[in-house]
């Protein structure tokens, strides 16, 4: 995801859109309310690498006040 974010910003040098990568997985009730039926244990990735909705706002907030890009 990195290399993903890195090279967008090469493409976007020169305008005003950033790009900044995110912690996830996020954690919400996206996969229960499309009727997936996908809990955190069925994809196979432990609770610990979950992040919540919030922190992955605060994480966007902060970042887009940072020049680097990540």
């Amino acid at each position: 995801m990195l290399s993903y974010t890195e090279s967008l910003g090469g493409e976007l040098k020169g305008r005003r859109e950033r790009d900044r990568p995110l912690p996830g997985p996020v954690r919400t009730e996206f996969a229960e309310t499309a009727g997936f039926g996908a809990s955190e244990a069925e994809m196979g990735l432990p609770k610990v690498m979950w992040v919540s909705a919030e922190a992955v706002a605060r994480a966007g907030i902060e970042g887009s006040r940072r020049t680097r890009r990540s």
